[in-house]
């Protein structure tokens, strides 16, 4: 399974950071509430093909996924007649599912409908059990980059501290405030933060204690004010590569 997000860097002529879960089986995030569940995410397969413009006569190429839905539905009739199984689960929220959920609750079949949000009202009437992944996503989720990424903000005074560690390593990197907006957005910045679990501490708070930015304020626009004012800090600058943190400020020196 591959989410392509909005571009994550400083140089928008780059493209896109892709945004993938790993393709072996492993538990699920948080196994005291989802005891016994395992997942195994695969990248879905493209398919193209190219037809003639009726109108012009040029050829033109179309993209879509090779028959996923039919693989899946084809997969969960198989597994309800083997009857090998305690119940069936099903990661989608497309709708298109739902004359198979119909059929197999019909069949006495014991589906569990595993969604990244809240689950389809529709797809919850005809479903054994719910399950929301919206929270566990993001976690589960790695992030595929070709170059390093600085987190930092305006006014960072050890910005410069982790540009020469990476200079030093020949590495390649963007530079992103995280207190602007023109440099990421809301949507991919709250991704960022909480799939690395970057965490901040509060001027003049306990410093023992760090926070979400959620704990913080609700909106990201205000968090971001924050960070400019100085009035929240945290591990900055923080250096990521292949999704995994590589160096982070600890104290006042940039460790990695």
């Amino acid at each position: 399974m591959v989410i392509w997000r909005a571009a994550i860097s400083s140089d928008h002529t780059r493209g896109v950071i892709r945004v993938s879960t790993h393709s072996s089986t492993r538990p699920l995030i948080g196994t005291v509430r989802f005891p016994g569940l395992f997942f195994d995410f695969r990248e879905r397969v493209k398919k193209e093909t190219s037809i003639k413009c009726a109108n012009c006569g040029d050829q033109i190429t179309q993209t879509s996924e090779a028959g996923v839905d039919v693989l899946l539905t084809v997969e969960m009739i198989k597994h309800a007649a083997m009857r090998e199984h305690d119940y069936l689960a099903l990661v989608s929220s497309d709708r298109d599912f739902l004359p198979l959920l119909s059929y197999l609750k019909d069949q006495g079949q014991r589906v569990l409908h595993v969604s990244t949000g809240a689950p389809n009202r529709e797809m919850r009437s005809v479903t054994w059990a719910q399950l929301e992944l919206e929270n566990e996503y993001v976690s589960l989720c790695s992030i595929a980059m070709e170059r390093r990424l600085i987190l930092t903000y305006s006014g960072d005074e050890r910005l410069q501290e982790a540009k020469s560690l990476l200079d030093l390593r020949g590495k390649e990197y963007d530079v992103i405030d995280i207190t602007s907006v023109n440099a990421i957005n809301d949507v991919d910045l709250d991704f960022l933060l909480r799939n690395q679990h970057i965490t901040f501490q509060e001027l003049g708070g306990d410093p023992g204690r760090s926070y979400s930015a959620a704990h913080f304020s609700n909106s990201l626009h205000d968090f971001r004010k924050l960070i400019s004012e100085g009035r929240v800090y945290g591990g900055l600058p923080y250096v990521m590569h292949d999704g995994q943190m590589e160096a982070y400020l600890i104290g006042n020196k940039v460790v990695g």
